[in-house]
């Protein structure tokens, strides 16, 4: 029996780290894919700045690489934080939070966005929801998701919040109104890892690393969430267990 209790403790150990193996070279191929496009753009843009004679132009040229160069660096907070949470050493500090306060407090770092793109922000249902967990971690969460419905939305487009109560329990829904995500994506849409099957053989990580760091943090704080596709745009949800 003992020797049965250490066998399984042994194969349990070889397969997590096989599984880490596994995430960690196709995380590099993830990270690959992703930099490629803007590291293609900011060397086509510094080899036209070189020829450009036009002032105009040459100040379009150089927002463009700054641009590119705020999504490099993006991309790399987004990796290291997802270091960190992938080998466990995310230390939640735990406190109580009110989370439709939270949520105004992260949108307002959008607003610029929100005004450029014309964008109508609605909130709906409780106008308190309250909650237990890591205020840094939650904030995370609330500010992935409302990222990507800003990214997603089309210009002049609708972001709607709902504050409301599954079963007792708090739960925030993400609504923007843009376009329906494809079925064998929207399965995935958490991991950090897929590839697609389809024959161009494209990593789909066009919401970059924040939807697999906002999984992470969630299942720490044992809260569910999902994506689906609505009649009129997409909806994710978090909601704890």
């Amino acid at each position: 029996l003992v020797c049965c209790m250490i066998f399984v403790v042994i194969y349990t150990n070889i397969r997590k780290q096989q599984i880490i193996n596994k995430n960690q070279k196709m995380l590099t191929r993830a990270i690959a894919h992703e930099l490629k496009t803007p590291l293609s753009i900011i060397q086509g843009y510094c080899e036209g700045l070189q020829s450009q004679k036009s002032e105009e132009k040459k100040k379009e040229y150089t927002n463009v690489i700054i641009e590119e160069s705020r999504e490099i660096n993006e991309l790399v907070l987004d990796m290291l934080e997802l270091s960190k949470l992938e080998n466990q050493a995310y230390i939640l500090e735990i406190e109580e939070i009110e989370l439709v306060e939270l949520t105004h407090v992260v949108i307002q770092q959008y607003e610029n966005f929100i005004e450029e793109k014309q964008i109508q922000l609605e909130f709906c249902g409780e106008d308190s929801l309250f909650t237990n967990g890591d205020l840094s971690g939650m904030r995370k969460v609330i500010s992935n998701l409302v990222s990507n419905g800003m990214k997603h939305a089309p210009i002049g487009g609708v972001i709607r919040i709902t504050f409301g109560y599954c079963k007792k329990k708090p739960k925030i829904s993400f609504f923007n109104n843009g376009t329906k995500i494809e079925e064998d994506i929207r399965k995935h849409i958490w991991e950090g890892y897929y590839q697609s099957n389809k024959n161009n053989g494209k990593m789909l990580r066009s919401s970059g690393l924040g939807l697999t760091i906002v999984g992470h943090i969630l299942k720490l704080h044992h809260w569910k969430y999902g994506c689906e596709n609505l009649e009129d745009g997409v909806e994710f949800w978090i909601q704890e267990k």
